[in-house]
C-alpha cells in the first residue's frame, strides 16, 4: 500500500522496521494452532510484528493474548499497529526476553515461530540476525520455557523447518502438517502441536500454489478469513 503496512480483512500491520517480517510461516500457524480448541489465554513468543497472536485474537474471541518480544524496532511497529487493532482491548505487548520472563499465570496456548536458523550463515543485518540466529543451547532453552508456561491441558504450536529435528518435549505431540510450496516440490517446513491430552497424532499436509503458481484451493480456504486472495 505504500505505508509500510502489511494489509489483512480487518487488521492492519506496520511491517517496516521489525526485521521479522509478515510472512508465509507465521500466517499459516496463525491459521492452524489450536484447532478444536478454546483458549482463554494465549501467548505469542517472539511476536515481532504480533502477526500470529492478532490472528489468533480475531480466531478466538473469548481469549486475552500476550505478545512477548525483546527486539525495539519490532516492539515499536506492534504497538503503533495496536492503536488500531479492533481487539486491541484483548492484547498485552510484553517487553522482555524469553529466557528471563517470569510468565504471571499459565497459558492455554502457546504460539512461536522460533528463532532456528541454525545452520545458516549470519545476516549482516543486526536486528535479523537476532530474530533468527541463535545456538543449538540457546534454542533448546527457549523450547523449555515455553514447554513450563502451558495449563495441564494446554497446547503449544510452533512452526520449524523439516531440515531441523523437532523438539522433544515431555508433551505428545498430537497434530503435524506439513507444508509443501508447490506439488512439485519437497516439503521444507512444519507445523507442529503438543499437548498432553491422550490423542492419536493427527497428520496432515498442506501445498500452497498448485503447478500454475496459482494459490491452492486448500490454501485460500485456510487464510479465507484473513487475507483477500483469488485463484
Amino acid at each position: 500500500m505504500g505505508d509500510g503496512k502489511f494489509y489483512f480483512k480487518q487488521f492492519a500491520l506496520y511491517n517496516q522496521q521489525s526485521p521479522h517480517k509478515v510472512g508465509t510461516d507465521g500466517v499459516l500457524l496463525g491459521c492452524w494452532a489450536g484447532l478444536g480448541a478454546q483458549p482463554t489465554r494465549i501467548i505469542d513468543v517472539g511476536a515481532g510484528t504480533g502477526l500470529i497472536g492478532m490472528m489468533l485474537a480475531q480466531r478466538f474471541p473469548h481469549a486475552q493474548i500476550y505478545l512477548l518480544e525483546k527486539e525495539p524496532s519490532a516492539l515499536e511497529e506492534c504497538s503503533q499497529s495496536l492503536k488500531a487493532f479492533p481487539w486491541k482491548e484483548r492484547i498485552t505487548l510484553v517487553d522482555a526476553d524469553v529466557l528471563h520472563w517470569q510468565a504471571p499465570f499459565a497459558f492455554d496456548l502457546v504460539v512461536s515461530n522460533p528463532p532456528y536458523f541454525l545452520q545458516s550463515l549470519p545476516s549482516l543485518e543486526k536486528g535479523r540476525r537476532l530474530a533468527r540466529h541463535t545456538e543449538a543451547s540457546s534454542f533448546n532453552a527457549w523450547m523449555t520455557r515455553l514447554q513450563e508456561w502451558l495449563t495441564p491441558q494446554g497446547r503449544l504450536s510452533l512452526v520449524l523447518p523439516l531440515s531441523l529435528e523437532a523438539p522433544r518435549f515431555a508433551l505428545p505431540l498430537i497434530r503435524k502438517c506439513l507444508v509443501q510450496d508447490s506439488p512439485l516440490r519437497v516439503a521444507k517446513r512444519q507445523l507442529l502441536e503438543y499437548c498432553m491430552e491422550d490423542a492419536l497424532i493427527k497428520e496432515e499436509q498442506i501445498t500452497l500454489k498448485e503447478q500454475d503458481g496459482k494459490w491452492s484451493a486448500s490454501y485460500l480456504q485456510w487464510v479465507a478469513p484473513f487475507l483477500k486472495l483469488t485463484i
